[in-house]
């Protein structure tokens, strides 16, 4: 129900905005359907024109980010393999990057879940050590 709601809102939005427009075009002698039909074919145009001129860079990018990730994943473990956790590393568990990112992939909600899992054991482990 809540993608029909947003869905509603969402031509709400459009229509009022698209309904300024009409109005002013019918002040230039067009009739409504005209008017809707040319800002309808001017909507489509720049959206041609904008994904043209974004999509390329956009895809670009993105590949540059999937070839290079292996070497960020492979430059973050090492920093947190050679992190010194100082009095607290036989509490704190070592992070291996590679080897969370193959159990869980990329799933965006999985990796978030696991690692606030992750940061709420320390504070868990962290307050036990504290308050004895």
């Amino acid at each position: 129900i809540r993608q029909l709601l947003l869905l509603i809102f969402t031509a709400i939005i459009f229509s009022v905005a698209l309904n300024r427009l009409v109005v002013k075009l019918k002040q230039y002698n067009l009739s409504r359907t005209k008017a809707v039909i040319t800002i309808t074919i001017a909507i489509v145009i720049i959206l041609l024109l904008l994904s043209i001129l974004i999509l390329p860079p956009f895809i670009d990018q993105f590949q540059l980010l999937i070839n290079s990730l292996p070497k960020v994943i492979k430059r973050i473990n090492d920093f947190l393999n050679d992190f010194d956790y100082g009095e607290y590393k036989e509490i704190i568990p070592p992070i291996n990057l590679e080897k969370f990112l193959n159990d869980y992939g990329f799933s965006p909600t999985k990796i978030f879940n696991n690692f606030i899992m992750y940061i709420n054991k320390i504070f868990t482990i962290m307050k036990c050590k504290i308050s004895n």
